[in-house]
């Protein structure tokens, strides 16, 4: 009987990264995931060594599936609770939102890897859902 593939991780989870037995330890995203002989996912540095002799020419990160790790689910208490703030896509602007819908900050959108440093920026200000930014950001430059 042949043996199935196990699924990839979800696009959005968050990792923990770590590279030939800890020659590289980071925390990320899975931002795609490939099968070749097993998992490959592609990850979005978001803390930690930023694993740069490890990235391909255009400057991705792909790791194996026994390199990465997910982060611990968030409690289902804490699921319901609402972040302080949240990032989204307006016109050309990234923008970070209060609870109330007060711009806080706005950053213009010219490149998706300068959006992608200006999110993990943000992280050490704000609490938001950084998978949730990604993917409008990314969603931004697919579509223009």
């Amino acid at each position: 009987m042949p043996k199935t593939k196990s699924p990839p991780l979800a696009i959005g989870t968050p990792v923990t990264i770590n590279i030939a037995q800890g020659l590289s330890v980071a925390r990320g995203v899975v931002t795609a995931a490939e099968h070749d002989e097993g998992w490959l996912y592609r990850i979005d540095v978001t803390g930690g060594d930023d694993c740069q002799t490890h990235r391909n020419s255009k400057g991705e990160l792909w790791v194996c599936d026994f390199e990465v790790t997910p982060e611990e689910a968030t409690p289902a208490a804490e699921t319901t609770t609402r972040m302080p703030y949240t990032v989204e896509v307006v016109s050309d602007l990234l923008v970070v939102l209060d609870e109330d819908g007060n711009g806080c900050d706005a950053y213009g959108l010219h490149s998706l890897h300068k959006a992608k440093q200006q999110l993990r920026r943000w992280q050490d200000e704000y609490t938001f859902d950084y998978a949730e930014a990604l993917q409008s950001v990314s969603a931004f430059f697919t579509n223009r």
